[in-house]
């Protein structure tokens, strides 16, 4: 007996079964979306007291953000649209993967990674050529062997891939729990990154697990966007993770700070005589 559909899926009041249904009013109103996003982005640009001068650039990046973000609620949506089975799936797939990053990392650059590559290496080179996949090892060599012909970045994007599927962080300690809303936590990144990058500033503070700051603004005047979006309903909650977000911006504004001193450090040893 065929499982019925899950009806926890509502879209616009109607329960949606299927991802061709979802592709079909995406393609019907995917113009009205581009034109409600282009219509916002000056707005988050006023919050953020992005320069005048520089406000035609934000919003242009501001728009590839939110667009990006709406694709993301989408690829969600059709998540929540499938069988338990098939969730259950995904998250299995998520688990694994990140278990084996973090099992790959424990081998370190010593020995026990040495002995590792050589024989993955050697176990693809010995596969039939129709089955390498596209980062394997033209050969093994002295300045290579270290490198692992599935590499760390495959593994990588694998873990992001179905980590923004089942809505999980791949960085989560141990891999064990999941921060509140992965997609949101990107989201709040990317838009934090956008701000900076142009002169403006998206703050966010918490203290009893009440926000404040310009980032906060900026999500509750995004929200009744997203809601009018294809499956973008509930994308940014009523109630905001407060802590979490604040959370998201500390880190992000450190990681920032970190990548700007090291490319000022290599400007200077660039510029540097005999360098």
């Amino acid at each position: 007996m065929t499982k019925p559909k899950d009806k926890s899926f509502v879209l616009n009041g109607q329960p949606e079964p299927d991802y061709v249904q979802i592709r079909a009013l995406v393609a019907k109103k995917t113009n009205v979306d581009l034109r409600a996003i282009k219509a916002a982005a000056p707005h988050i640009a006023a919050i953020a007291d992005v320069p005048q001068d520089r406000q035609k650039a934000f919003c242009f990046e501001l728009e590839a953000v939110l667009n990006e973000a709406h694709r993301r609620a989408i690829r969600r949506k059709w998540v929540q649209s499938l069988s338990s089975a098939k969730r259950e799936a995904l998250e299995e797939i998520e688990a694994a993967i990140n278990a084996l990053r973090r099992a790959f990392g424990r081998l370190g650059k010593g020995e026990a990674r040495l002995v590792f590559n050589i024989e993955l290496g050697l176990t693809y080179q010995r596969l039939d050529p129709g089955d390498h996949i596209g980062d394997l090892l033209s050969s093994l060599n002295a300045r290579n062997v270290l490198e692992p012909p599935v590499t760390t970045r495959a593994l990588r994007a694998l873990a992001m891939a179905s980590s923004v599927l089942v809505n999980k962080n791949p960085n989560r300690r141990k891999g064990k729990g999941s921060v509140q809303d992965y997609n949101l936590q990107r989201f709040v990144e990317a838009l934090w990154r956008c701000a900076n990058e142009h002169g403006g500033a998206l703050t966010a503070n918490c203290k009893n697990n009440a926000g404040s700051g310009a980032m906060f603004k900026a999500l509750e005047r995004l929200r009744p966007l997203f809601d009018t979006l294809v499956c973008g309903q509930g994308f940014i909650k009523s109630v905001l993770p407060a802590q979490t977000i604040a959370s998201v911006v500390r880190a992000t504004r450190e990681r920032a700070r970190r990548e700007a001193a090291r490319e000022q450090t290599r400007r200077e040893d660039a510029g540097r005589p005999g360098t």
